[in-house]
């Protein structure tokens, strides 16, 4: 029985990783578009998985705080907690297109050099 348990929770953790990552794919697509100049993939993935992380905590916060389950936290009407979470979701994306935009000034794509030629250049 305990391997089935095992079996499973593995199971979800590879689905949960696999959504999270198309998740954070798709959120870094936006945001390239949004910004409507080429930058790299591998820094807009990394801001997009940050802001999935980020969204998950703050459904997982407004969740428990529209429904009473928050002790010692937040406690609003669920229709106040979706309200705070459609604002939340602007605000996170908001904010990630600004990080994106601020890493792009500071070391634009194609300006630092790739691994290989750091270890063959």
């Amino acid at each position: 029985m305990a391997a089935l348990d095992f079996g499973g929770y593995t199971l979800l953790t590879i689905a949960a990783l696999i959504f999270l990552l198309i998740q954070s794919w798709l959120a870094a697509t936006v945001v390239r578009r949004v910004l409507g100049v080429p930058t790299g993939w591998p820094r807009t993935i990394a801001v997009g998985l940050v802001m999935s992380g980020v969204m998950a905590v703050t459904v997982q916060y407004l969740f428990r705080a529209g429904t009473g389950q928050n002790v010692g936290g937040l406690d609003v009407a669920p229709g106040v907690a979706l309200m705070l979470l459609l604002l939340a979701t602007g605000l996170i994306f908001a904010l990630g297109v600004g990080v994106l935009v601020m890493i792009e000034a500071a070391f634009p794509t194609g300006s630092l050099p790739g691994p290989q030629s750091l270890l063959f250049g």
